[in-house]
Protein backbone atom coordinates (compact mmCIF):
# COMPACT_ATOMS: atom_id res chain seq x y z
CA UNK A 1 0.00 0.00 0.00
CA UNK A 2 2.94 2.50 1.06
CA UNK A 3 4.52 1.50 -2.43
CA UNK A 4 0.82 2.42 -4.22
CA UNK A 5 0.70 5.72 -2.21
CA UNK A 6 4.24 6.84 -2.98
CA UNK A 7 4.44 6.46 -6.53
CA UNK A 8 0.78 8.38 -6.92
CA UNK A 9 2.50 11.24 -5.24
CA UNK A 10 5.60 10.65 -7.31
CA UNK A 11 3.63 10.95 -10.48
CA UNK A 12 1.20 13.64 -9.34
CA UNK A 13 4.51 15.73 -8.54
CA UNK A 14 6.03 15.05 -11.69
CA UNK A 15 2.87 16.31 -13.81
CA UNK A 16 2.06 19.41 -11.56
CA UNK A 17 6.15 19.91 -12.17
CA UNK A 18 5.77 19.45 -15.74
CA UNK A 19 2.88 22.15 -15.86
CA UNK A 20 5.26 24.79 -13.37
CA UNK A 21 5.21 28.49 -14.64
CA UNK A 22 6.60 31.51 -12.45
CA UNK A 23 3.75 33.36 -10.79
CA UNK A 24 4.91 36.98 -12.73
CA UNK A 25 7.11 37.89 -15.18
CA UNK A 26 7.71 41.88 -15.92
CA UNK A 27 6.99 42.42 -19.36
CA UNK A 28 9.19 45.21 -19.26
CA UNK A 29 12.32 43.25 -17.85
CA UNK A 30 11.87 40.60 -20.30
CA UNK A 31 11.86 43.32 -22.85
CA UNK A 32 15.39 43.35 -25.23
CA UNK A 33 18.15 41.04 -26.51
CA UNK A 34 18.35 37.35 -25.24
CA UNK A 35 21.10 34.63 -26.97
CA UNK A 36 20.13 31.13 -27.09
CA UNK A 37 22.86 29.37 -25.11
CA UNK A 38 21.44 25.43 -25.27
CA UNK A 39 18.15 24.06 -26.81
CA UNK A 40 16.15 21.15 -27.50
CA UNK A 41 15.53 22.37 -31.08
CA UNK A 42 12.18 22.76 -33.34
CA UNK A 43 12.53 21.54 -36.75
CA UNK A 44 13.08 25.05 -37.51
CA UNK A 45 15.86 26.16 -35.86
CA UNK A 46 18.10 22.71 -35.35
CA UNK A 47 20.92 24.25 -37.97
CA UNK A 48 21.05 27.60 -36.43
CA UNK A 49 24.12 29.17 -34.67
CA UNK A 50 24.62 32.40 -33.50
CA UNK A 51 20.99 33.16 -32.55
CA UNK A 52 19.87 36.47 -31.09
CA UNK A 53 16.11 37.30 -30.12
CA UNK A 54 15.08 40.56 -29.45
CA UNK A 55 11.56 41.04 -27.36
CA UNK A 56 10.08 44.49 -27.89
CA UNK A 57 6.62 45.13 -25.83
CA UNK A 58 4.22 47.32 -27.85
CA UNK A 59 1.93 48.23 -25.84
CA UNK A 60 -0.37 49.30 -27.99
CA UNK A 61 -1.31 45.98 -28.70
CA UNK A 62 -0.07 44.20 -26.09
CA UNK A 63 2.07 41.91 -27.30
CA UNK A 64 5.91 40.91 -28.21
CA UNK A 65 7.59 41.30 -31.41
CA UNK A 66 10.37 39.21 -31.83
CA UNK A 67 13.05 39.61 -34.52
CA UNK A 68 15.48 36.17 -34.28
CA UNK A 69 18.71 36.66 -35.57
CA UNK A 70 20.52 33.49 -36.84
CA UNK A 71 23.23 32.28 -39.31
CA UNK A 72 22.49 28.93 -40.75
CA UNK A 73 26.27 27.50 -40.50
CA UNK A 74 29.96 29.05 -39.79
CA UNK A 75 30.78 31.48 -42.11
CA UNK A 76 26.54 31.89 -43.07
CA UNK A 77 25.33 35.06 -43.99
CA UNK A 78 23.09 37.17 -40.79
CA UNK A 79 19.29 36.11 -41.50
CA UNK A 80 15.93 37.24 -39.68
CA UNK A 81 12.17 35.42 -38.87
CA UNK A 82 9.73 37.78 -36.43
CA UNK A 83 7.32 36.30 -34.67
CA UNK A 84 4.75 37.69 -32.26
CA UNK A 85 4.39 36.65 -28.93
CA UNK A 86 0.60 37.50 -27.22
CA UNK A 87 -0.09 36.58 -23.72
CA UNK A 88 -2.56 33.95 -22.28
CA UNK A 89 -4.93 35.21 -19.63
CA UNK A 90 -4.23 34.79 -15.60
CA UNK A 91 -0.95 33.39 -16.84
CA UNK A 92 0.95 36.63 -15.13
CA UNK A 93 2.70 36.77 -18.35
CA UNK A 94 4.34 33.49 -17.87
CA UNK A 95 2.60 31.73 -20.76
CA UNK A 96 2.76 33.09 -23.99
CA UNK A 97 1.28 32.00 -27.68
CA UNK A 98 4.36 32.12 -30.26
CA UNK A 99 2.63 33.47 -34.05
CA UNK A 100 5.28 32.50 -36.20
CA UNK A 101 4.71 33.38 -40.00
CA UNK A 102 1.26 33.43 -40.82
CA UNK A 103 -0.54 30.48 -39.85
CA UNK A 104 2.49 28.60 -37.21
CA UNK A 105 1.68 28.99 -33.29
CA UNK A 106 3.34 27.35 -30.78
CA UNK A 107 2.86 27.55 -26.93
CA UNK A 108 5.74 29.43 -25.21
CA UNK A 109 6.26 29.28 -21.30
CA UNK A 110 8.48 31.17 -19.25
CA UNK A 111 9.64 28.03 -17.06
CA UNK A 112 12.56 29.65 -14.96
CA UNK A 113 14.15 33.49 -14.76
CA UNK A 114 16.70 35.06 -12.95
CA UNK A 115 15.68 37.77 -10.46
CA UNK A 116 17.68 39.97 -12.40
CA UNK A 117 16.50 38.68 -15.62
CA UNK A 118 19.77 37.80 -16.36
CA UNK A 119 18.55 33.89 -18.29
CA UNK A 120 15.82 32.19 -18.87
CA UNK A 121 14.79 29.05 -19.63
CA UNK A 122 11.61 28.59 -22.19
CA UNK A 123 9.59 25.62 -23.29
CA UNK A 124 6.98 23.96 -24.29
CA UNK A 125 4.56 22.21 -22.22
CA UNK A 126 4.69 18.95 -24.36
CA UNK A 127 8.57 19.03 -24.09
CA UNK A 128 8.76 19.60 -28.05
CA UNK A 129 11.20 22.43 -27.68
CA UNK A 130 13.53 24.07 -24.86
CA UNK A 131 15.53 27.29 -25.02
CA UNK A 132 17.88 28.17 -22.17
CA UNK A 133 19.06 31.93 -22.81
CA UNK A 134 21.12 34.64 -21.71
CA UNK A 135 21.57 38.11 -22.22
CA UNK A 136 24.96 37.90 -22.74
CA UNK A 137 26.27 35.17 -25.96
CA UNK A 138 28.37 32.78 -23.11
CA UNK A 139 26.86 31.58 -19.64
CA UNK A 140 29.20 30.63 -17.08
CA UNK A 141 29.31 25.82 -17.51
CA UNK A 142 28.16 25.63 -13.95
CA UNK A 143 24.98 27.77 -13.99
CA UNK A 144 24.19 25.86 -17.76
CA UNK A 145 24.54 22.55 -15.91
CA UNK A 146 21.92 23.77 -13.49
CA UNK A 147 19.43 25.22 -15.48
CA UNK A 148 19.77 21.62 -17.92
CA UNK A 149 19.23 19.79 -14.56
CA UNK A 150 16.17 22.20 -13.79
CA UNK A 151 14.51 21.27 -17.39
CA UNK A 152 15.32 17.48 -17.08
CA UNK A 153 12.86 18.02 -13.91
CA UNK A 154 10.19 19.51 -16.43
CA UNK A 155 10.16 16.12 -18.61
CA UNK A 156 13.00 17.07 -21.43
CA UNK A 157 15.96 14.75 -21.55
CA UNK A 158 19.07 15.01 -21.07
CA UNK A 159 20.60 13.75 -24.75
CA UNK A 160 18.29 16.32 -26.81
CA UNK A 161 19.60 19.64 -25.39
CA UNK A 162 22.67 20.84 -26.80
CA UNK A 163 24.56 23.73 -26.47
CA UNK A 164 24.02 26.18 -29.12
CA UNK A 165 26.74 27.80 -30.97
CA UNK A 166 27.27 31.41 -30.27
CA UNK A 167 30.78 31.20 -32.22
CA UNK A 168 31.25 35.07 -33.62
CA UNK A 169 30.44 35.97 -30.66
CA UNK A 170 32.96 35.23 -28.67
Amino acid sequence: MKTIIILILLTMSSSILNGQTLPQVDIHQYEGSWFVIGYKPSALDKKWIDTEEIYTWDEKKGRYDVVTKYKKGPGGKQKTITQKLLPVSNSGNARWIARIFLFIRADYVIYKIADDYSYVVVGHPKQKYLYIMSRKPQMNQELYDDLVGFSLTLGYKKEEIVKHVQESRI
